[in-house]
């Protein structure tokens, strides 16, 4: 892809996130998860599992965290090099190409984030774009494989953070494996969910939230400050 395939957006003061101009882009649902998982500080270890174009590894690394961050498509390696360099990020973020499952023996880290495809493989026209597809439908890695590896890698405090479409969220709770539990559940609008994962047993905490309600701003902010 020539520089001319990309653009440079700056989410945040001081950070540059190069995106294929005509493939997948990130969206709000970075910023959500982003800003949840530092509403009780910023952890000092993450894993980005499905990282894209690197946003939710570079906003958590923007704001301290060390960060690993793992995606399938090694197209995106020029846009990560060019994000930490342009970002002053350098040394914070590993990034790795890699199926998700090859990063299941990694070290503990105390927070996951994770923006898996939407949809499972053969559930509808995949886009003729392999990035979206690839960043839409399921191809090497299901959202089971996602949950089990985040839930392998967590310390025994963390947290793990998955937003998913709403027809999604049996998928997803259903893949949680024994000794983890459902900590929060986030209805945001109408079209997605957002589930936190912790280690131990427990019942979930469920709200529902308006997508620009002043809750939602407030983790923009975080996520963003």
């Amino acid at each position: 892809m020539s520089q001319g395939d990309w653009t440079r957006d700056t989410p945040a003061p001081g950070l540059v996130v190069p995106q294929p101009r005509r493939g997948f882009r990130y969206g709000s649902e970075a910023f959500w998860l982003v800003g949840l998982a530092t509403e009780r500080g910023v952890p000092a270890t993450a894993l980005d599992l499905g990282t894209g174009s690197g946003i939710m590894a570079l906003l958590l690394a923007r704001l301290g965290a060390r960060v690993e961050a793992v995606d399938v498509r090694p197209e995106w390696r020029a846009g990560w090099d060019a994000a930490l360099a342009e970002s002053a990020l350098a040394g914070r973020v590993d990034f790795r190409t890699a199926d998700v499952r090859d990063v299941s023996g990694g070290p503990p880290v105390d927070c996951v984030v994770s923006n898996p495809p939407f949809f499972a493989a053969g559930t509808g026209p995949a886009p003729e774009d392999g990035w979206r597809s690839t960043a839409r439908f399921e191809s090497t890695a299901t959202v089971g494989a996602f949950v089990g590896v985040a839930c392998g890698r967590l310390s025994a405090s963390g947290s793990a953070w998955f937003v998913v479409p709403v027809e999604r969220e049996g998928d997803l709770l259903a893949a949680v494996p024994t000794g983890f539990h459902a900590a929060r559940v986030v209805r945001v609008g109408v079209r997605r969910v957002i589930v936190e994962l912790r280690a131990g047993a427990g019942d979930g905490l469920s709200e529902r939230l308006d997508d620009r309600g002043d809750v939602v701003e407030a983790w923009y902010a975080r996520a963003t400050g």
